[in-house]
């Protein structure tokens, strides 16, 4: 049976307050009770476990999140200023005429767009070996279809060279924006799909600078230039096909020795930029550590998501970063909110391409 609800109450969490804790106690009594899933479709439009733990990291600030979304954990200090959930109250209507017809109009929320990077090497040999990218769809086939992957470098320049004499000298100007690769990966991608996709080696196609092939010849990435953002992109149509998503490098580090080692402050600080994106946008980061397995994950500030150069300052990492699980790499997803019909997301993350000796053996980062 599906039940109509009217006008809500909003309820501000109380840290450390579940999901389920607040369905339970804090909504009106109702016979049979206002499930979660009947909250969260009130809320944010859809009942999908996961897209339901997406918002409640985005829009309500989560300490621990759950495959189960009654199990997360909220603390407001890490979501919007003033986020709420709204209770739902149910709508009755006494005294209605018997045999007659009688309209109801009902207003629908329907779920955000969003794309969530699953499994990303950390890094990988071009040309010997393939980047393994997975990837998860979130929201509806009527609002996003197409999935496209981009790469870009750090520090990427272009070189332009004089004759001086006998000599040649090189100035460099930097093109971050410019593409490794441009890829198309799927032009009607099913609905909540989780695909993959690994036939990229390493190719760079890029337009020009460092990377660009010359004459027919191949040519690949290199640990120059790494890291290497991984940008997928999930859209509507092609008013946000140039939308971006580019990283600049993360990586811990420690002074001292012996038990006086303490991780550097300013390493903590993660940079990003977004290009072409519409207003509105919302999203989260996300932190792993070598085994990927999620250290932290918090909700952007608005302005976090808007286009520009962004830096967040993760000062919770200084008592969660270890040596032993170096490296830790971030996740930026931003995406438009359910009030937008033309579906946008966008997820970045990194990967390497490793300098390796005449052995074949790593020589800078290991690989496990």
């Amino acid at each position: 049976m599906v039940r109509v609800f009217k006008l809500a109450t909003p309820y501000t969490p109380v840290a450390d307050e579940t999901f389920a804790d607040i369905v339970k106690t804090k909504c009106e009594a109702a016979e049979p009770p206002v499930t979660e899933e009947e909250v969260a479709l009130f809320n944010w439009g859809t009942k999908e476990p996961k897209e339901v733990v997406r918002a409640l990291v985005e829009l309500v600030g989560c300490k621990k999140a759950d495959d189960e979304p009654g199990k997360c954990v909220l603390d407001p200090a890490l979501g919007p200023p003033d986020s709420k959930i709204l209770l739902p109250k149910l709508w009755k209507k006494e005294g209605l005429a018997f045999e007659q017809n009688h309209e109801l109009k009902v207003k629908r929320w329907l779920p955000a767009t969003a794309i969530a990077i699953t499994k990303l090497d950390k890094w990988f040999l071009p040309a010997d070996e393939s980047c393994d990218v997975g990837y998860a769809l979130e929201g509806l086939h009527a609002r996003a279809m197409r999935v496209d992957m981009e790469v870009y470098a750090s520090n990427y320049t272009k070189a332009t060279a004089t004759n001086d004499g006998e000599f040649v000298n090189y100035a460099y100007a930097d093109i971050p924006d410019t593409p490794i690769l441009k890829k198309p990966l799927s032009a009607d991608a099913a609905e909540r799909s989780t695909p993959a996709e690994n036939s990229w080696k390493g190719e760079s196609e890029a337009a020009e600078g460092v990377l660009k092939p010359r004459d027919k010849a191949k040519r690949y990435i290199n640990v120059a230039s790494s890291p290497y953002t991984v940008c997928l992109r999930y859209y509507e149509d092609d008013a946000h096909k140039k939308a971006m998503l580019r990283m600049d490098s993360f990586w811990p580090r420690w002074s001292g020795t012996g038990g006086g080692r303490a991780v550097v402050d300013d390493s903590l600080k993660f940079k990003w930029t977004l290009k072409d994106c519409p207003g509105g946008m919302q999203g989260q980061f996300q932190i792993f550590d070598k085994e990927d397995k999620i250290v932290w994950r918090q909700a952007l500030t608005a302005a976090e998501c808007g286009n520009g150069e962004h830096t967040h300052d993760w000062t919770q990492g200084r008592i969660l970063v270890t040596e032993d699980k170096m490296p830790y790499r971030v996740q930026i997803q931003v995406h438009t909110p359910k009030e937008e019909d033309k579906g946008l997301g966008l997820a970045g993350m990194h990967t390497e391409s490793p300098a390796v000796d005449r052995s074949g053996d790593w020589n800078s980062r290991s690989r496990s």
